[in-house]
């Protein structure tokens, strides 16, 4: 009777166990599958090293004293709308249980090392110097990738793919709030609509090729926070845009940005372009 019991017991116990294991095997694949889409659009190695590539920003005011303008500051100088963006991409790399390392460079402290690492560059060549010269490189390379390029002499910009050009909306938006009588300083609370980039390609800094470049990048500031945003939670729409044959594959992908209100309220990615390896 008793070895009965224990024998039953056992059983029972062992089922217990079983089921455990099995639901936390069931759930750690439902995981995996989960994030396999954004696996791939991150597939530089999950314990490579990388850097973001933040451009200075020389308009935030400086500390002042009595009788002179004096810069103290320690950390550099970055926007409100480039920390988001970081920020973001920092999460999305969470999402994939990203192991390496990363670091901040400025265009201007990059070493030649630095630049055969994988990068993310933070913002277009408006504003990125870096940026500039990644895209100098890889533009003759492809029929079609997209970039920030000025509109005429009007002193605003535009997307280009080197076909067909995509207009920021949010020029003529802050023109009208400020016609209806919004001051300048309460823009922030208003809707806005701006237009962004994510390209993905291989590093040409890297003679192994074996490293990855991403730029995220918008026409203004809103639209480089919204497409890190757009990496960060909507990667399954560039996902679902690319070669089903080829996942992994390079590529710069037109996303829009709707901003209302200190929030980023939609992503849409509008179309992605494969890029050859």
């Amino acid at each position: 009777m008793n070895e009965f019991l224990i024998t039953n017991i056992s059983g029972i116990f062992i089922g217990i166990i079983s089921a455990i294991i099995a639901s936390y095997m069931y759930e750690k694949f439902q995981q995996r599958r989960e994030r396999k889409p954004l696996d791939d659009i991150l597939n530089f190695g999950r314990k490579e090293s990388l850097i973001f590539v933040f451009p200075p920003r020389t308009d935030v005011t400086e500390i002042i004293k009595p009788g002179q303008h004096i810069d103290l500051h320690i950390l550099p100088k970055t926007s409100t709308e480039d920390f988001l963006a970081i920020n973001n991409i920092k999460s999305a790399l969470l999402q994939i249980h990203w192991e390496g390392k990363d670091s901040v460079r400025q265009p201007d402290t990059l070493k030649a090392a630095d630049r055969e690492k994988n990068i993310f560059c933070i913002c277009s060549s408006k504003s990125n110097v870096f940026t500039g010269k990644v895209e100098e490189l890889v533009i003759p390379l492809y029929d079609k990738i997209y970039r920030v390029r000025q509109k005429g002499n009007t002193g605003e910009h535009e997307i280009w793919d080197g076909t067909s050009e995509t207009a920021s909306p949010t020029y003529e938006q802050a023109a009208g709030y400020l016609k209806d009588g919004i001051s300048p300083n309460r823009l922030f609370a208003e809707n806005f609509v701006d237009y962004a980039y994510i390209t993905k390609i291989t590093n040409p800094f890297n003679q192994l090729r074996n490293s990855k470049i991403f730029i995220i990048a918008g026409i203004r500031g809103i639209g480089t926070w919204g497409a890190a945003e757009c990496l960060k939670k909507n990667w399954k729409q560039i996902h679902n845009k690319l070669d089903p044959a080829n996942k992994k594959s390079n590529f710069s992908a037109l996303i829009k940005i709707t901003y209302e209100n200190l929030d980023i309220i939609e992503t849409k990615v509008e179309t992605v372009i494969p890029l050859p390896d």
